[in-house]
């Protein structure tokens, strides 16, 4: 078990902060302190990867958010 599906999106949320479109999470979370910044998604690859874990991000756009 050495693979983390991040599941970054969900049917109510994107709590993943788009560098090239942040209005999506500012509209599409469910609050500021619901989401996960470049830094956050940083620190669990690095973490991961000194573990021997494979970071493996699913983000589906723009349909799977309601907001």
């Amino acid at each position: 078990m050495n693979v983390l599906h991040l599941h970054l999106t969900d049917s109510e949320s994107f709590s993943y902060v788009s560098k090239f479109n942040p209005n999506i999470t500012k509209h599409g979370s469910y609050g500021e302190g619901w989401v996960h910044s470049i830094a956050d998604l940083k620190e669990i690859v690095d973490f991961a990867r000194n573990h021997s874990v494979i970071v493996i991000p699913e983000i589906d756009t723009p349909g799977h958010t309601s907001k």
